[in-house]
Formats: C-alpha cells, structure tokens, sequence
C-alpha cells in the first residue's frame, strides 16, 4: 500500500550534483567543491546503514569541504554517539563543519555536541572561519537554528570586508528572510526534507517553512542570497 511505498522511499538517496555560480567566488577558489549533507533523524526509524551510505556518497565526489547542517538525531540521546561515529569517515582538505538543528536541541544537545567534538567535526555555532587557498580568502559561517536557537550573522561574517562573499551554513532555510546583510553569497540548508511528501499535481500539503513551497528543495533565489536546500538523509516520521 502507499504507506509501505512511503516507509521504503525514505530509505532510498539521490546523490544531487550542482554548479552554482558565485559572482565574489575569489578565483583561486573556482571549481571548489562542497559536499553538504542534513537531516540525518539517526532512530529506530532511520538505520546507520543509511548514515553511512550517505558518507560514501559524498566521498565519491572528493569534496573540498564537507558541511552538515543538522538534525542528527531523533529523539533520544543515545543516538547521538552511533549516529555521528557513522560520520567519522568523512573528510575533506578544508574540513567538515557542522550546525545543529532543531531535533538536536533538547535532551540531546550535550551528546551531539559533545560527538561533534570528539570526532574533530567543528560545530559554526554564530561563528565562522576563513579558508584560504592560492592567496585569496573565503569565509565560512554558521549560525544557530532558527527555531531553538540564536542567530548572529556578524559574528559568523567576522571581519569580512566589502567586496568580500562568505558561504553561511544553517539549519532552517528561512533564516534566508531574516538577513540584513549583503556580505552572504550562498546560505546552505536543510530541514524541509523536500516537502516530507509531495503528491502528484497537489505538491507538499505540509512542509516545515512560513514560506509554503518556496524553501522546500534546491537552489533558490532569496531576499538577499542564493539559498541551497538539501532534501537530506533520514526522516522523523
């Protein structure tokens, strides 16, 4: 029945492949590439088998960087240490970072920060690094997840000049609607999952966004920033 087809499609990836044009992308960084993975929901619902699937998949592209943008788990903190074990084969020259999303905050939000740590997974909590790379400079943010958590754009931007783009990693893309700045070239995003269940001709009836359909997956074109959603991994329900 259409529940059964339901419960095996969320077992299944798609690995999505996409250039993205960024007018401030310093030369030396063309070609960079980013592999970004989200909403892992590691539970009774969601095997590891799944986790590190999605771990292989975004080796095969040999990304520059790795970005996670949140969700690791559902519901209890146990899951945090197998879930973010499973990650530990990730890695990339510039690094794997991560953000945390709404589902980790809570009862597992000590785990999940804790794994992070210990599996050398830097968390951008309203933070950022620049990467460097022929002599030019890209900045890398985060911020905190739009529901359970803060925001601090400038604090992830740091000391980004005019002239300057940065890369900014969230959980939930509406936060795309809530920048003031011009310093953001590309805002990466997971959290509405593609819609949880679009139907044919009628779309998604609920997708996690005050924005109805318009953050529910791919590149989109924000207020001030391009807004890349990924469908992510695992599921919730």
């Amino acid at each position: 029945g259409a529940g059964v087809y339901a419960c095996r499609d969320t077992l299944r990836l798609r690995f999505s492949r996409l250039r993205i044009a960024l007018p401030r992308l310093p030369a030396a960084f063309e070609g960079f590439t980013v592999a970004l993975l989200a909403d892992f929901h590691h539970s009774m619902l969601v095997p590891l088998s799944l986790v590190r699937e999605s771990v292989a998949l975004a080796m095969s592209a040999r990304p520059d960087l790795v970005l996670l943008g949140g969700d690791f788990i559902t519901g209890r903190r146990r899951y945090a240490e197998p879930c973010i074990a499973a990650l530990g084969g990730l890695a990339a020259p510039f690094g794997v970072f991560a953000v945390l999303g709404n589902h980790d905050h809570g009862a597992g939000e000590r785990a999940v920060r804790s794994e992070l740590a210990r599996r050398g997974i830097r968390e951008l909590f309203n933070a950022g690094v620049w990467l460097e790379r022929g002599g030019a400079r890209l900045r890398l943010g985060g911020v905190g997840d739009l529901w359970r958590a803060t925001q601090d754009l400038p604090a992830a931007l740091g000391d980004i000049q005019a002239g300057e783009g940065a890369l900014v990693l969230t959980h939930n893309p509406d936060f795309a609607e809530e920048i003031e700045s011009d310093g953001v070239d590309l805002l990466l995003a997971g959290h509405t999952h593609g819609g949880q269940a679009v139907l044919p001709l009628a779309g998604a009836p609920f997708t996690p966004s005050r924005y109805g359909e318009k953050y529910r997956e791919g590149l989109v074109r924000g207020p001030r920033c391009l807004v890349y959603v990924t469908r992510g991994v695992g599921t919730s329900a």
